[in-house]
């Protein structure tokens, strides 16, 4: 069965998502580093928004383009996945490099609330236009 290059591209996307979460787990066998880690508020935050956002939803958006509940060469849905995991990436930059500065007692962002904020407003759009493509798709197959 042929997939668009979205949905291996997504594919690509988890596997990658999986092996460094695997590696991220693998640094907490030391120590030193595991206590940094848990005393780290957005270190632990960043982990699991990785994990939930990163590799779990991504995933489950690659599984409905292989079902084809979401028509992956549908334009809003490519564009839905961009954005999506555009604010994903940001989301994830904002909050280990906050939790990066915290560890070194460097001057935090200015406007990280705000840059969360947006992070998690691309986020939302992503999503809402992915599923106006699913809709779309299920509402013209009904009718």
């Amino acid at each position: 069965m042929q997939h668009t290059r979205l949905t291996v591209t997504g594919l690509l996307i988890v596997f990658s998502l999986l092996f460094l979460k695997s590696t991220m787990e693998l640094g907490l066998i030391l120590p030193d580093l595991a206590g940094l880690v848990y005393e780290t508020r957005n270190i632990i935050i960043g982990y699991l928004h990785f994990t939930l956002l990163g590799f779990i939803s991504i995933f489950i958006i690659v599984q409905l383009q292989m079902t084809h509940i979401i028509n992956s060469s549908h334009y809003v849905a490519k564009f839905g996945f961009i954005v999506f995991f555009a604010g994903f990436l940001w989301n994830e930059i904002l909050l280990f490099y906050q939790g990066t500065m915290s560890w070194f007692s460097l001057p935090m962002l200015p406007a990280f609330n705000e840059s969360l904020m947006g992070a998690s407003i691309l986020l939302l759009i992503g999503i809402l236009l992915i599923w106006a493509a699913a809709k779309e798709k299920h509402h013209s197959f009904l009718a």
